[in-house]
């Protein structure tokens, strides 16, 4: 039984890229980001732990310690209609889930 599947050649995004195609555009998307500060890179370790007979690997990363320090304060919505706008634009620059999204990542 022969099965006849056409592959999408485009996507919203740009072009469908191969497996093979991606592990090769891999390293230079990376060097990409970090040059451009969209990718922070921080020493990490792992060990292994054994708990009621299950391995499980641990990651620990110091520095994400402070990521709650420097990342930008919440702001208050206040009453005052002026400062609505304000905030609404502090929160669309510092929230990044929305767009526009960085497409190297």
């Amino acid at each position: 039984m022969a099965t006849n599947l056409s592959v999408a050649t485009t996507s919203v995004g740009g072009p469908v890229l191969s497996p093979v195609q991606i592990i090769d555009a891999l390293d230079q998307a990376i060097l990409d980001a970090l040059a451009s500060g969209d990718l922070k890179y921080y020493e990490s370790t792992s060990e292994e732990v054994l708990d009621s007979g299950i391995s499980y690997q641990v990651r620990l990363c110091p520095a994400l310690a402070q990521k709650h320090q420097v990342r930008a304060p919440t702001p208050n919505i206040a009453p005052d209609s002026h400062e609505v706008l304000k905030v609404v634009e502090t929160i669309v620059k510092t929230d990044p889930f929305l767009p526009p999204f960085n497409t190297l990542l």
